[in-house]
């Protein structure tokens, strides 16, 4: 998911599952199979980035600000 929606990784430290929102699978009636929608996109909601700054460069001796 990170290379495909083409995520940074101050973006990605703070994804969780509960941001992200997929289509609903729909049966496939030749395969009979339940597949994902060949039309339909998916979400990434994102709360807040957290870059990586060092512990020497922040004010509390973190590694992330």
């Amino acid at each position: 998911m990170i290379y495909y929606a083409g995520l940074r990784p101050e973006e990605v430290v703070n994804l969780r599952r509960r941001n992200v929102t997929l289509p609903e699978l729909v049966f496939n009636e030749e395969t009979g199979k339940m597949e994902e929608p060949p039309d339909d996109w998916g979400e990434l909601h994102f709360a807040k980035a957290a870059p990586y700054a060092g512990c020497e460069w922040t004010d509390d001796g973190a590694p992330r600000e």
